[in-house]
C-alpha cells in the first residue's frame, strides 16, 4: 500500500491540528490533501519524522524558525526517501529562491532531490521555472469558509477587516501610515498571530485620527465572526516587493467569501478577480 509522508514543522497528531495552523500552506494545502487520502487507498504521515515506509514524500513549507537544524534533518530524511526509491514531491508556496532568505539555502539544496514541483499558482510556477526544469503541478489553494451572503450596507462608524500571518502585518502598518487618509471614522479589526500582534505593538504605528485598530487572534472562527460585524476588508501588500512574487490568491478569495466588498493591492494573483475587489491604491476606497 502507498504511503505518503507530508514533511512539515512540529509534530502535528491529527490533520485537525493542521486545520488550525496558522500558515496557509498548511491549512489549505496539507490538511485539504490528507483529508482527501483519509478513505482512500494510501496510508498517510505528517510531521518532521519521515516515516521509513513512505513511498511519496511531500515537502512543506520549513519556515525560518531553527532554520540550520530544520534544515540540516529535513535534507538527510529527504536524501534517506530518495536512495529508497520515494517520489519526492515539493510543495512551493514562498518564492524564496527569487530572494534571500533564512530558507533561501535549503531551498536550493532541496531542489536537487525532487523529482515534481507544485504551485499554488500559474505566476508561482513561472518564477519557479528559472531554477527549476523538471514537472512542474498548479493545484490553487482550497476555500476554506463556506460562502457568506454579501454585504450590501456600510455601518456607521465603517469596521474594516484585515487579518493574515504575521508576515503580513508590517504592510498593513505601512499602509495605515503612508497611504490610508478616510474621510469618515473607521475602526479596524486587525486579526493574526500572537507574534504578529507583538510586532504591531512594538511598531506602535502612528494612526490617523479618525483610524482606530483593535487586535485579536486569529482563528477561521475569530475570522468568521469578526466579518459579521465588518462593513469591509482590507489586504494592503507590496506588488514590488519579491517576498510577494507568485504567492496565491487565498486572502483575496477568503475575504470575497466572507460576503465582505474588498480593497487590496493589485498583486499579479488577484488580477483575474480585479472585477470583484477595489484597488487599495484608488480613490474609490475613501471616496
Amino acid at each position: 500500500m502507498p504511503h505518503l509522508h507530508w514533511l512539515l514543522p512540529g509534530q502535528p497528531r491529527t490533520i485537525n491540528d493542521l486545520k488550525q495552523s496558522n500558515l496557509a500552506s498548511v491549512r489549505l494545502r496539507a490538511a485539504v490533501a490528507l483529508s482527501g487520502l483519509l478513505n482512500s487507498q494510501f496510508d498517510i504521515s505528517m510531521g518532521e519524522d519521515v516515516s521509513r515506509q513512505c513511498t511519496i514524500l511531500t515537502v512543506g513549507k520549513i519556515g525560518g524558525d531553527d532554520i540550520q537544524r530544520r534544515a540540516a534533518k529535513w535534507i538527510d530524511q529527504i536524501s534517506t526517501a530518495k536512495a529508497s526509491k520515494a517520489l519526492i514531491c515539493l510543495d512551493y508556496t514562498d518564492h524564496h529562491l527569487g530572494f534571500e532568505s533564512t530558507m533561501s539555502a535549503f531551498y536550493r539544496e532541496v531542489l536537487r532531490l525532487v523529482d515534481v514541483c507544485i504551485c499554488p499558482s500559474s505566476t508561482m510556477a513561472g518564477l519557479l521555472r528559472h531554477h527549476w526544469q523538471g514537472p512542474i503541478r498548479i493545484i490553487q489553494d482550497a476555500i476554506e469558509i463556506a460562502l457568506q451572503v454579501p454585504k450590501q450596507v456600510l455601518g456607521s462608524p465603517i469596521t474594516a477587516l484585515w487579518f493574515g500571518h504575521a508576515s503580513n502585518v508590517g504592510y498593513l502598518k505601512q499602509f495605515l501610515e503612508a497611504s490610508f487618509r478616510p474621510v469618515e471614522r473607521i475602526r479596524i479589526i486587525a486579526l493574526t498571530n500572537d507574534a504578529g500582534a507583538q510586532w504591531f505593538l512594538r511598531a506602535a504605528p502612528v494612526l490617523p485620527a479618525n483610524v482606530r485598530v483593535e487586535l485579536g487572534s486569529w482563528s477561521v472562527q475569530n475570522m468568521l465572526q469578526a466579518s459579521k460585524y465588518s462593513d469591509l476588508c482590507l489586504i494592503p501588500s507590496d506588488p514590488q516587493d519579491l517576498r510577494k512574487a507568485g504567492v496565491s490568491s487565498n486572502r483575496l478569495i477568503t475575504a470575497l467569501a466572507l460576503g465582505l466588498p474588498t480593497a487590496a493591492d493589485m498583486l499579479k494573483a488577484y488580477a483575474e478577480f480585479s472585477d470583484y475587489f477595489v484597488d487599495i491604491r484608488s480613490k474609490r476606497l475613501t471616496a
